[in-house]
């Protein structure tokens, strides 16, 4: 094993690839091994550390077992790797690499393995800073190509599907957009301090003068409430570095929230900004009331906007797969007490129709049939025989009603 990371996993069923890390490893590993192994329960990962002989810091053994049912194998994959993940951010590991777990002797669907590894990894990785490598075996070039295939349309997927909703308040636009806050084309993009991955990743994808510039803002003044640094490789001018700590008391987090709007929007009026892209802040690990922050931040931004009368545009930027945190921002967005001019961008998956047709059939090999089918399939739990279409309904006029009534739903 010539890659290296900080573990290891391998699953117990695999008597090969078991023997091979054990000869690896030596005796020493070998011994504790088996002192271990005596611990490993169904869900479990059982750590067990090297002695230097291997590239890796750590192994975990998993015990894993295949499935014929297409959702008990994908829960079974979930639940492998958020066990692996958690155990690792727990020990302070950094790097994992896992195997092309059940892709061998059992007759598992490749695919559906690829596809569920890579979602799930992608989930957690949205919580926690952790770097993830996929182990495929030499010879096994169709394995290697499906988790490659798998990782492209994940990707495209990613980078094609951008929900994007507004609202005029005087003079300026408050706008709702799921998508990468970092590639942001506004004049100032907002971090927290209390969120280290979203820290962590603007200042990776800014690059070092940002990150030799926050080190020293901080080093010089730990306490300063904004951390102001250049943009760096970011399309920005500058980032803003909000101190701001979470809290269970809602009062707390309410006025926390406001104080942190206010904060930001003085600075950027100070500094005649006109556009700026803040995340959702607390929305993430730090399992906060998503309805009181969002609330909050909605309400004071509105609040700031027409009592300022600012000239600018304000973008609150969700991660793509929080769906819920974006249907709680468009909710709070068009709730009844507020009423302002509406924007509404047309779903990406629409297609120009010959002869204004607003009945569409869907393509079975596109990523929209595909979500759709596995939805569907997942409700019905297979109590059907065969789906012979999917349609698309493309009606602007009933999508616009439906935005106006969005809190109705």
């Amino acid at each position: 094993m010539l890659f290296k990371s900080d573990v290891i996993v391998i699953c117990c069923l695999s008597k090969n690839l078991v023997e091979s890390v054990l000869v690896a490893g030596g005796n020493s590993l070998r011994k504790l091994f088996k002192m271990k192994i005596k611990e490993i329960s169904e869900n479990s990962v059982v750590s067990v550390t090297t002695d230097g002989k291997l590239a890796s810091k750590a192994i975990y053994f998993v015990l894993w077992k295949p499935s014929s049912d297409s959702n008990i194998l994908c829960q079974s994959i979930r639940k492998l790797v958020s066990n692996v993940i958690e155990k690792a951010i727990s020990e302070n590991y950094k790097s994992i690499a896992f195997p092309a777990v059940g892709c061998g002797e059992y007759g598992c669907s490749i695919e559906l393995i690829a596809e569920t590894f890579i979602e799930e990894i992608h989930q957690q990785l949205i919580e926690y800073s952790m770097k993830i490598l996929f182990v495929i075996q030499p010879d096994r070039i169709n394995i290697y190509n499906e988790f490659q295939k798998q990782l492209n349309l994940f990707q495209q997927q990613q980078t094609s599907i951008t929900k994007s909703i507004s609202i005029i308040i005087e003079e300026g636009k408050i706008e709702i957009e799921q998508g990468d806050i970092t590639k942001q084309n506004v004049d100032v993009i907002i971090g927290s301090s209390s969120s280290e991955n979203l820290r962590q990743a603007l200042i990776k994808a800014a690059g070092y003068q940002v990150e030799h510039a926050y080190n020293q803002a901080y080093e010089d003044n730990p306490s300063s409430l904004i951390i102001s640094t250049p943009s760096g490789e970011l399309p920005c001018k500058r980032i803003f570095f909000i101190k701001w700590k979470p809290n269970k008391d809602p009062e707390i987090l309410q006025q926390s929230i406001i104080d942190l709007i206010w904060n930001v929007m003085q600075n950027v009026i100070s500094c005649n900004y006109t556009s700026i892209a803040f995340p959702a802040i607390g929305c993430g690990k730090h399992a906060c009331s998503v309805d009181i922050i969002v609330k909050t931040m909605i309400r004071e931004m509105k609040k700031q906007m027409e009592t300022r009368q600012l000239l600018c545009l304000v973008k609150f930027m969700i991660e793509p797969n929080q769906e819920n945190v974006y249907d709680e921002f468009c909710k709070q967005l068009f709730s009844s007490d507020f009423h302002a001019s509406m924007e509404f961008q047309l779903p990406a998956t629409w297609q120009i129709s010959k002869g204004n047709k607003i009945r569409l059939i869907v393509s079975k090999d596109t990523d929209e049939y595909k979500s759709i089918f596995k939805r569907f399939d997942e409700a019905m739990k297979r109590e059907y025989k065969k789906i012979i279409k999917i349609e698309r309904i493309q009606n602007a006029r009933w999508f616009m009603q439906y935005m106006a009534h969005w809190t109705d739903f």
